[in-house]
């Protein structure tokens, strides 16, 4: 039976020395210098990545931020399956993924605020998986509004909805079309 995989113990506890040693190996196979702040919570891990210059950062960014959620994905299939971490971890470069999530929240108050001067549901454009959860969670303990996604992959969008006088969700359907 296997008990290393990037020269890490799977017996391994400590999360900063589990990710520096992933990250560090596929990045060494790269040729690429970097650092890391690791930053732990209950139930997410919030890893960045300093790269030497803007270029490079770009590259390991991709178009739309896809290179990064690929990394971002490998990093937690290897946690999830081989060290039992089941907890999310966020991976960035240069802190473009934390302006992504601060613009996302801040949409989310913004539909919220127009769907209660209007009275009319909100509906967001087409967005990843990790957008959607961002709106879902920012507008989770909102007394005014409740949230739902309709549509399928890569269409999915976020409804901002607002709830009935007493709280309460009005129909809420999850439409898949």
């Amino acid at each position: 039976m296997k008990t290393t995989i990037f020269n890490i113990k799977l017996s391994e506890k400590d999360t900063s020395k589990i990710v520096k040693g992933i990250l560090g190996y596929i990045f060494e196979k790269l040729e690429e210098d970097v650092n890391f702040e690791i930053r732990e919570k209950d139930t997410e891990v919030y890893v960045n990545i300093i790269l030497s210059s803007k270029e490079k950062q770009a590259q390991f960014i991709g178009k739309q931020g896809k290179v990064l959620a690929t990394l971002q994905y490998l990093l937690n299939s290897i946690l999830h399956r081989n060290f039992n971490d089941d907890r999310l971890f966020i991976i960035d470069i240069g802190g473009y993924k934390q302006k992504q999530i601060d613009y996302l929240k801040n949409l989310a108050i913004e539909a919220a605020i127009k769907a209660k001067k209007t009275g009319k549901d909100q509906i967001l454009q087409p967005m990843s998986a990790m957008a959607r959860k961002i709106i879902h969670t920012s507008l989770s303990q909102n007394a005014s509004v409740y949230t739902y996604s309709i549509g399928k992959e890569p269409n999915r969008r976020v409804v901002v909805a607002l709830k009935n006088k007493n709280g309460e969700w009005d129909n809420c359907q999850y439409i898949n079309s």
